[in-house]
């Protein structure tokens, strides 16, 4: 797990962005992350959040938020554990035809998900990340539509407000859960 970027925000609160990795040879279902903020060596908040990427695959990362309703006058201080809630219904879907058009302030990606596998898929979702360098700039989670058995679906992300001239890239994942006959 990587230290989570964090900043205040308009509400008086707290927002941190990161990435769960993982660092073994297979990949892992359902990853909790258990985060603690501590202001002056209190615990003020706390709780457990289920990652939006269901799925992560080995050797990659995926992206969380973290939104605290605290703010404070000393220096926040955030602690975080992780761990893995296998499940072995939970599947990736496969993504192609990946494009992306950056146009004034506006990053957009396109692609196609197709289920290779050889039954159908239900409660699938997609998860597109933009960094700016090896910066989270933010990401989005869409559910999508059940999939047959060899049926593709086109998407699209945006994100506006980025700054022209800026070298930017994404990920984009995307699983669902099997249904068994």
């Amino acid at each position: 797990m990587l230290p989570p970027q964090c900043s205040d925000t308009v509400n008086d609160g707290y927002q941190c962005l990161g990435l769960a990795r993982n660092t073994g040879a297979e990949p892992q279902g359902t990853i909790l992350l258990y985060a603690e903020l501590y202001d002056r060596g209190e615990i003020v908040e706390s709780g457990t959040l289920v990652l939006e990427q269901r799925l992560l695959a080995a050797d990659s990362a995926a992206p969380y938020r973290l939104i605290f309703e605290h703010s404070a006058e000393g220096p926040l201080v955030l602690g975080l554990s992780g761990a893995f809630a296998p499940d072995e219904r939970l599947t990736a879907l496969t993504v192609t035809e990946q494009r992306t058009s950056v146009e004034g302030r506006q990053y957009s990606l396109y692609a196609v998900i197709i289920n290779l596998n050889t039954v159908a898929v239900t409660q699938g979702r997609v998860v597109g990340a933009l960094y700016a360098g090896d910066r989270l700039l933010g990401f989005h989670a869409v559910d999508i539509e059940p999939l047959a058995s060899g049926e593709s679906l086109p998407v699209e992300m945006h994100w506006y407000g980025i700054a022209p001239g800026t070298d930017y890239h994404h990920t984009l994942a995307a699983d669902g859960i099997t249904q068994t006959e």
